[in-house]
């Protein structure tokens, strides 16, 4: 059976890849609380987005990700946003990322910046 969920969060720059660690002084790096924040609000979204919908997953079957972020300005890359959303999309449903496929776009949207999520599989 085909299935698909879309959540939409507000825009951080957290979530970009550039941000996602941050250095000790002893040199060695910790994840930055920021950015694990976004993560699991992501997977909360979507978990419940998918218990909502009462959606059956697939874990051996390709997963469409699409991915559609609205940034307030034109600071930061888009595509550095990409690694960290699937991970928690990752989280979320509990399919290895390696069954990913989908595509991604971006635009300004100074009123309302924004994340939006789409999740699914095809049917048989």
């Amino acid at each position: 059976t085909a299935w698909s969920v879309a959540v939409a969060m507000p825009w951080s720059s957290a979530w970009s890849k550039n941000r996602m660690w941050l250095l000790r002084q002893d040199g060695g790096r910790y994840l930055n609380p920021e950015y694990a924040a976004e993560r699991d609000a992501l997977v909360i979204l979507l978990k419940h987005a998918i218990l909502t919908a009462k959606v059956i997953i697939c874990p051996r079957r390709k997963v469409q990700v699409s991915i559609f972020v609205c940034k307030p300005n034109h600071r930061g890359d888009a595509a550095n946003y990409l690694d960290g959303i699937l991970d928690a999309v990752e989280r979320a449903i509990g399919v290895n990322d390696r069954w990913f496929c989908g595509d991604w776009d971006w635009a300004i949207d100074v009123k309302n910046p924004k994340i939006i999520v789409k999740v699914g599989q095809d049917g048989d």
